[in-house]
């Protein structure tokens, strides 16, 4: 998220995509976690990251504290009325992973203790992405820009016929 934001040409192509793949994804999400095509009290990581993006772009000047720091939090409360993933710590996580982006170790350091602590449980491992964005070199690839975007729905919509299936078979409800 971070590295795209850093080397985007347009903002607004950034964010108007982060919130057609939301759209997209999030019938997908309800199925696939609450057995409904609509269910307005959780809402897909794509709606954090679209927030996040917002309030990077809105917080470029890292000299103006208060202005950001208003921004920040505007977008934090809208993130919690809107039940998107992670809330608004999700959006912490993006400005933590945005203003450490250059000084990996602490960024890792930081991140996994937000995790842990606001998170905790099963939630806890998402602390593991770091790996692969620790060992990202910076370059951008645009063969997979794509992949990523699709892979959410995709894999969501299988998640959902795989409980579909369950439920016939076994009669799973999980």
């Amino acid at each position: 998220m971070t590295e795209g934001f850093h080397h985007t040409r347009s903002t607004d192509s950034y964010l108007k995509r982060l919130v057609l793949f939301a759209c997209i994804s999030e019938p997908f999400f309800d199925l696939a976690f609450y057995g409904e095509l609509i269910h307005p009290a959780h809402q897909n990581i794509f709606f954090t990251l679209a927030l996040s993006l917002f309030m990077l772009d809105k917080c470029r000047d890292e000299k103006a504290y208060w202005k950001n720091m208003g921004w920040l939090l505007g977008v934090m409360i809208t993130a919690e009325l809107l039940h998107v993933d992670y809330g608004c710590g999700g959006v912490l996580v993006v400005l933590l992973f945005e203003r450490l982006r250059e000084r990996k170790k602490l960024m890792a350091a930081a991140v996994s203790l937000l995790f842990i602590f606001l998170w905790g449980g099963v939630q806890s491992f998402a602390a593991l992405a770091l790996l692969p964005i620790l060992l990202y070199n910076g370059e951008r690839d645009r063969k997979i820009k794509y992949v990523f975007y699709t892979f959410y729905p995709v894999h969501l919509a299988i998640l959902w016929l795989l409980k579909l299936i369950l439920v016939q078979m076994y009669g799973f409800q999980g």
